[in-house]
């Protein structure tokens, strides 16, 4: 049943985060869990998968599921940071995979978002962040190609925003940022190895120039379960 499985998924979710469950133990059995929820092995199994694509648990092959440490990763909503220099700072192992790379017209979320015409040239970059060996962001950038004139694989993979400011010297000056929950897409399910029913946090972000221009629009489609979203504020004394 639909709802029966996410019901497994909660319990086990509960039991890992009150610590009921510790890292490196196993947890019981397709067979047990089946008798103990009067389940079928689908079920079962629709549970673990999603508990597995979601960082609780490591099933290992022949042989039994054991949970994982649970930690989520900070990531910064103030300022204007780099993926790079966002993981640098935590010291985590951290890979990026290019999807695309592409020069795009009429583009409706280069419209929507950018405000350019039909006919204006747009970069369209897409890239799978991987934390400590897990698929866990999917990037989604869209430039202005009057800004940036020329982009290259070796860039998009290393630092974009090194590039566009150490090399084509653009003065980036501020960012709009917006969070929102929503349900994950086709894109999502297939780039991020996610269920059908899951969630991720989507943060869309609108980068302006120092004269104000916005050049660079983001969505940055996180998993859900493996970060928890920061801002640092100073008071304002009166």
């Amino acid at each position: 049943m639909e709802s029966k499985y996410r019901d497994i998924y909660k319990q086990f979710v509960q039991d890992i985060e009150q610590g009921k469950r510790k890292a490196g133990e196993s947890i019981p059995s397709e067979r047990e869990i089946m008798q103990k929820y009067e389940v079928s092995k689908g079920t079962v199994r629709k549970a673990l998968a999603l508990l597995e694509s979601q960082n609780y648990i490591t099933k290992r092959q022949g042989k039994e599921a054991l949970v994982n440490e649970i930690g989520r990763f900070d990531f910064s909503v103030s300022g204007i940071t780099s993926f790079k220099e966002v993981v640098s700072q935590q010291h985590l192992r951290a890979s990026t995979e290019v999807i695309d790379l592409s020069v795009v017209i009429g583009d409706p979320t280069a419209i929507r978002y950018l405000g350019v015409s039909p006919a204006e040239e747009v970069y369209r970059v897409k890239r799978i962040r991987s934390i400590e060996g897990q698929k866990s962001i999917l990037d989604i950038d869209y430039l202005l190609r009057s800004k940036v004139p020329l982009l290259s694989y070796e860039v998009v993979e290393d630092s974009l925003y090194a590039y566009l400011e150490n090399v084509l010297h653009l003065q980036i000056a501020y960012a709009k940022k917006i969070i929102t929950v929503c349900k994950a897409k086709k894109e999502d399910q297939f780039y991020l190895q996610l269920p059908q029913d899951s969630y991720v946090v989507n943060v869309q972000s609108f980068t302006h120039l120092k004269d104000g221009l916005l050049f660079q629009y983001t969505e940055s489609h996180h998993i859900i379960d493996r970060f928890q979203f920061v801002d640092y504020q100073a008071r304002r004394i009166l």
